[in-house]
């Protein structure tokens, strides 16, 4: 992502465990020519012929036709972008094939109409990141005070102010949530991924972890694959979600 040399070289020793296979999603930020943005990728993960899924962001926008060529030449087998406005997708896809789009997707921010109504025409797919909000869509900030002054936290914590100005909404969500979870033997951020993966075009999410977290933190994260939300449990939500907000 952006280049960022941990995520590479994190790419980069993927690639020498399975002799460069596998399916990497790398986001091209930076300005630069297409061809040796790819190039450079390629080379990191492996020196292969070809990436399998390359997400653009805003940047990329100028070089259009230039990535499409690449894409022609099978350098690239699929595009998504990211943050990108329904009309800057509009625009890429006009010009190479945009199969995902990612952008942060959560209980509080949904994708909007507009942009469901524009992959379902053009059938492209969300990923979420920013699905439990940097862990905010926990048992741990249940009935605390505003993480506004932690610095782990702050950019979601922007996220809810922009819902509501009243950190209780976001408690009022909370509890919600954890209601819905006791019914599921579930956890809060179980049932926010799981009420997240249901949005219409959704294709997946981007769940993090912080260094050292282990197999409990991802056997709970693939948990909430196999929870099913009933019709009252999102209404319940939903009617908690409507408090504040909504974009």
């Amino acid at each position: 992502e952006d280049f960022d040399v941990r995520v590479l070289s994190v790419i980069y020793a993927h690639s020498k465990l399975t002799g460069g296979k596998g399916n990497y999603s790398i986001i091209v930020e930076k300005e630069g020519r297409a061809r040796s943005n790819i190039k450079r990728l390629l080379k990191m993960t492996g020196g292969g012929k070809s990436l399998d899924w390359v997400q653009l962001g805003p940047p990329a926008l100028e070089l259009r036709e230039e990535y499409a060529l690449l894409q022609h030449h099978g350098l690239v087998k699929q595009y998504g972008v990211e943050d990108y406005t329904p009309d800057m997708i509009e625009y890429m896809h006009e010009g190479l094939p945009v199969a995902t789009v990612q952008q942060e997707i959560n209980v509080l921010t949904p994708p909007s109409q507009k942009s469901i109504e524009l992959c379902e025409r053009i059938g492209c797919r969300f990923v979420s990141y920013g699905a439990l909000m940097g862990g905010l869509l926990s048992e741990q900030f249940l009935d605390k005070e505003s993480s506004q002054h932690d610095a782990d936290h702050r950019s979601y914590t922007q996220t809810v102010l922009d819902w509501s100005e009243n950190w209780s909404d976001f408690q009022e969500v909370l509890r919600t949530l954890r209601a819905v979870g006791v019914r599921h033997n579930a956890s809060i951020s179980q049932v926010a991924l799981r009420y997240t993966l249901d949005y219409p075009r959704m294709l997946g999410a981007i769940v993090g972890v912080r260094l050292g977290s282990g197999v409990e933190h991802r056997a709970e994260t693939l948990g909430a694959l196999r929870l099913v939300l009933s019709e009252e449990d999102r209404a319940e939500i939903q009617r908690a979600v409507a408090k504040g907000r909504v974009r």
